[in-house]
């Protein structure tokens, strides 16, 4: 059993060259909390419920996702292009929340982490794997939507199958590779942050080599696909406020209908960036800040409620993508209210 202070240590010694001895001998967590660790009972509480509450409901959303995509045929038909970065979302959705959120559940009651090495690096793989991948599909959706939107006369031309197909690849494998290069060197039971993790405040300035390429994987996988969210949201937003407003210059009942569907976009948009840099980006962030600063960096000044806070907030971000087609697609709508309609029989429900 890993107690709250323990990290799996697990890079070989030619990797580090003259800085393994350092390295070796500050296994203790030292890029966590290494004083007095313990939750109040009001903590374990509310923890477990809000991680259990986490993993339930990504689980029954993006589950739902995906089987309305395979299930419905008007749905495969109208959206085929824009359904495969949606599917590749809710899987790593649904990977995350049924990993990470329930293995956070039970080591928050424990006080502790109960489950041993390999689970540990399991789930420091998935908790990476997630919070990158989701970056990068995003990005991969936010450009899709930024042409539909801006070219909706030559989408067809300027999407194909394979350009989508070869953006979600790309995504998939690079940040498949890179989480494996990162666990494999070493990793721990966060316990303010609830899950086992890359130990990333080891790998700070002194340490040259893992620093240089964590800041290269930061650029790579964190800061240019938000960059690319960002931009290619305000632009729909712009484009969409340009339409809106050429469509209010009209007074038939198909302007007016062009008009809502502008405005839905818009409210669309808006949400995708706010949850994006509300509830994804905070986690990323601090893990950036723990390489920067290394061990007495500015996270050491972070509240330890806050690092909780912001993993929370990361896998809140595998629920809301469900909700957010459910709210603001029609065709998703119509999906899932098709599906109650045949749960309700099966169920010989009123």
């Amino acid at each position: 059993m890993l107690n709250n202070s323990t990290v799996v240590q697990t890079t070989p010694s030619s990797m580090i060259e003259d800085s393994t001895e350092s390295h070796v001998t500050n296994t203790t967590m030292a890029s966590f909390d290494p004083g007095v660790q313990e939750r109040s009972m009001l903590a374990k509480i509310v923890g477990f419920i809000c991680f259990f509450s986490l993993t339930a409901t990504g689980v029954v959303g993006n589950s739902l996702v995906i089987y309305t995509i395979f299930t419905d045929f008007t749905l495969q038909i109208k959206t085929q292009l824009s359904n495969m970065p949606i599917l590749s979302l809710a899987y790593i959705d649904l990977i995350t929340t049924g990993i990470c959120s329930m293995l956070g559940a039970a080591s928050i009651v424990y006080d502790e982490y109960p489950f041993g090495k390999i689970v540990c690096g399991i789930w420091a793989y998935v908790n990476l794997l997630g919070l990158i991948t989701t970056i990068g599909i995003l990005a991969v959706i936010s450009v899709d939507r930024f042409i539909a939107v801006g070219w909706s006369l030559h989408y067809p031309q300027m999407v194909t199958y394979n350009r989508i197909a070869a953006g979600c690849g790309y995504v998939w494998v690079m940040c498949l590779a890179v989480s494996v290069v990162w666990v494999s060197t070493e990793y721990g039971y966060d316990f303010w942050a609830g899950v086992c993790d890359v130990t990333w405040a080891n790998f700070g300035p002194d340490f040259p080599r893992e620093f240089y390429f964590a800041i290269v994987c930061a650029f790579i996988y964190v800061f240019i696909p938000s960059a690319i969210i960002l931009a290619c949201n305000l632009l729909i937003i712009q484009f969409s406020k340009e339409k809106g407003h050429a469509a209010t210059a009209g007074s038939d009942g198909k302007q007016d209908a062009k008009s809502k569907a502008n405005s839905k976009v818009l409210k669309a948009m808006i949400i995708v960036i706010l949850s994006f840099f509300t509830l994804t980006f905070p986690s990323a962030l601090i893990k950036i800040l723990k390489v920067i600063g290394g061990k007495d960096g500015p996270v050491k000044y972070i509240p330890n409620i806050f690092t909780t806070f912001t993993t929370f907030l990361q896998l809140s971000a595998s629920i809301v993508n469900p909700f957010i087609y459910g709210l603001f697609r029609k065709d998703f709508r119509d999906a899932y209210a098709k599906l109650w309609k045949q749960m309700k029989q099966a169920l010989n429900l009123k």
